[in-house]
């Protein structure tokens, strides 16, 4: 079965109907987003923690879906600016796994409904526990209308004792089956998969998140920024860029997207290492020509 989609077109968010309600969302990997001094990681420079409140000002998030969040205090300080620039995300959700230092962490304008994040996740790998959690919320955007998303960093490409590509599949694995659950018990669910996943796009650890559902794939919506890049991340060391943050959609949330990409800014590499993605929804939940077209395709 097809599992992966192309974008082919962005165009403007469709105003479907007067009770139709727009959600924009944000993922961002934040690169240690921490404000004390005294911590293990040291602050973020004033001007790395302004070039990242000046590209979410101009993102204007409904929601805001992090990676390496440092502390609960440093979620509020951003919370606290982001108020001050006119972004009242008031509703918040925290993952405390195993990783002290990275959390994963969401921002929302809209009520949670339910938070079925998990702390400490196992895999098959004996004593390994998925490093960052799973953050699992659903948002309830209006009355007749909730969203579901599920957020995850995986194990990085640096090397350790045991093979980093080895953890990294194993904890997709255990990621790919709370999705499964998920799609078993509740397949109408409008469901967003997005996270760091440090892998490539043709990787294990993609097919496993894609397929974790057996007749419900995932599908890739392969954001680009305003040039047609795709890259989200660079190594510097290497002056590498590559793909490894992901927007993967199950397929009832599909006629309701009607924008994604990736932002570009000038300040983006004062900010981060990683370049904010987005995705724009509307609950009209009517596929029309102001919508994304997508074809389905398979992995080359």
């Amino acid at each position: 079965m097809p599992w992966r989609i192309l974008l082919i077109g962005i165009t403007a968010i469709c105003a479907a109907s007067a009770q139709a309600v727009s959600c924009r969302i944000v993922t961002y990997n934040l690169k240690n987003y921490t404000t004390q001094e005294s911590g293990p990681l040291g602050a973020k420079s004033p001007i790395s923690l302004s070039a990242i409140e000046t590209i979410l000002g101009k993102l204007e998030p409904d929601v805001l879906a992090v990676c390496e969040m440092g502390s609960r205090a440093d979620l509020s300080y951003l919370q606290r600016k982001l108020k001050k620039a006119g972004r009242d995300l008031r509703y918040t959700v925290w993952v405390d796994g195993p990783d002290s230092l990275r959390h994963l962490a969401l921002l929302s304008r809209f009520p949670v409904e339910r938070d079925n994040s998990r702390n400490s996740v196992t895999t098959r790998l004996p004593g390994h526990l998925v490093k960052r959690g799973i953050l699992d919320v659903t948002l309830r955007l209006e009355k007749d209308y909730a969203l579901r998303l599920i957020g995850s960093h995986l194990k990085s490409q640096k090397p350790g004792n045991i093979d980093p590509k080895e953890i990294r599949n194993a904890e997709a694995q255990s990621l790919a089956l709370h999705i499964r659950e998920i799609l078993k018990s509740e397949p109408e669910t409008n469901l967003l998969v997005f996270g760091d996943f440090n892998d490539r796009p043709s990787s294990t650890t993609l097919k496993t998140l894609l397929e974790a559902h057996p007749t419900s794939p995932l599908y890739d919506l392969a954001p680009a920024d305003p040039q047609g890049l795709r890259w989200t991340y660079h190594f510097a060391k290497d002056d590498v860029y590559s793909r490894y943050d992901y927007l993967l959609a199950g397929v009832e949330l599909i006629p309701e997207i009607v924008e994604v990409g990736i932002a570009h800014y000038p300040s983006w590499n004062s900010a981060s290492d990683h370049r904010p993605l987005y995705l724009v929804i509307s609950t009209s939940n009517i596929l029309n020509e102001n919508s994304l077209q997508y074809n389905e395709t398979p992995l080359k």
